[in-house]
């Protein structure tokens, strides 16, 4: 069971699921409000995709905007009807024989995982009890509700960029979990096309986007090719240096190891992407995020990088450009082996 919260955890989800299909004789069902022809486009061998929405998340307009009283909202209907949702969920999981539930990180998962007697193995960076706690007032009531969820786990696998994660009583830590590259011969002739003096910067804002981006600000940097996934972005006809979204099959991912800066809000599936291909990041602080300043640290230590103001950002200061990026902070190695060991985990552990 899958958060469909932007598609970071869909993207590391499926990862590991295509990680456990290519090396393991299992049968997996992928149960999110993730779109479905996401997940597909991240996992190439056969899965059940059961649409459902357990997981309420946060509710945000893009990657910055918080709607605090409708993600209050949707929590509140949550637990109200919790008992109810648990007992059609154990009641599937019965009747379907499922031997497991992994979970990246839905707390009514793993409480319906504890009620019908399987196990549940959580991967995730961060609880939405750790998220909700930072909010106070109101949000108190539901992030005691998570923690008293995740407490029900068999185990949690924990990531790197993450914070403590103390609701989870049994915690083993992995290393990076996340999507692979792969070929994508039609993009790379659009980046080919390019003057080889320009430098070429992709823009990655995850599933939910930034609004206000002044794509305009892009005709006084010719000397720069950008590529964006956003599909809230304006058609490239009037940009002869903007290339938009380039196919429905290739991701971010696929084109990070080809371009020479990533600019991106922070979070864990882009930041590990990048530390994977070895690609610098341009990324700014979301202060209402709480998870925002450990990623970012994480990312300073093992990445090479630079941290900008996001309302100069969008405001259209982008000389930042011309800023040298930092290298890493720190000499240690950042383990990336995290989807072989999830799957060498389960196959000692269950198999």
């Amino acid at each position: 069971m899958i958060t469909g919260h932007g598609f970071g955890h869909a993207s590391r989800s499926s990862a590991i699921a295509q990680a456990l299909l290519e090396n393991l004789t299992c049968d997996i069902t992928i149960a999110t409000n993730a779109p479905g022809w996401f997940i597909r486009t991240n996992i190439t061998s056969k899965f059940e995709y059961r649409f459902i929405d357990l997981d309420p998340a946060i509710t945000q307009s893009d990657s910055i905007e918080v709607d605090y009283e409708a993600t209050l909202k949707r929590w509140y209907s949550l637990i109200a009807n919790s008992e109810i949702i648990v007992q059609e969920e154990v009641q599937l999981l019965k009747e379907n024989k499922f031997d497991m539930v992994m979970t990246d990180i839905s707390p009514i998962a793993c409480l319906a995982a504890s009620v019908a007697g399987i196990p549940c193995v959580a991967v995730g960076n961060f609880g939405w009890d750790f998220i909700f706690s930072g909010m106070g007032g109101p949000f108190a009531s539901i992030a005691t509700f998570i923690a008293d969820c995740y407490a029900r786990s068999t185990v949690l696998l924990r990531l790197p960029f993450h914070e403590d994660m103390a609701a989870f009583q049994h915690i083993i830590d992995v290393g990076v979990c996340c999507a692979k590259a792969k070929p994508v011969p039609e993009e790379l002739a659009v980046l080919r096309s390019a003057k080889p003096e320009c430098k070429r910067i992709l823009l990655s804002m995850g599933g939910l986007g930034v609004n206000g981006i002044p794509y305009n600000t892009m005709e006084n940097h010719s000397d720069y090719l950008f590529i964006d996934f956003n599909e809230q972005a304006p058609t490239s006809n009037n940009l002869l240096n903007f290339r938009k979204n380039p196919s429905s099959s290739s991701r971010p991912v696929d084109l990070m190891s080809h371009c020479d800066i990533l600019i991106a809000k922070p979070g864990y599936s882009t930041f590990a992407e990048a530390v994977t291909t070895g690609i610098a990041v341009v990324t700014f602080d979301r202060p209402r995020f709480a998870e925002s300043a450990i990623l970012i640290d994480t990312l300073k230590k093992y990445n090479n990088h630079l941290i900008i103001e996001l309302e100069n950002f969008l405001q259209g200061d982008w000389s930042f450009l011309n800023t040298p990026i930092h290298p890493p902070v720190s000499t240690e190695v950042l383990n990336l082996n995290g989807n072989h060991e999830v799957t060498e985990f389960i196959r000692k552990t269950f198999m």
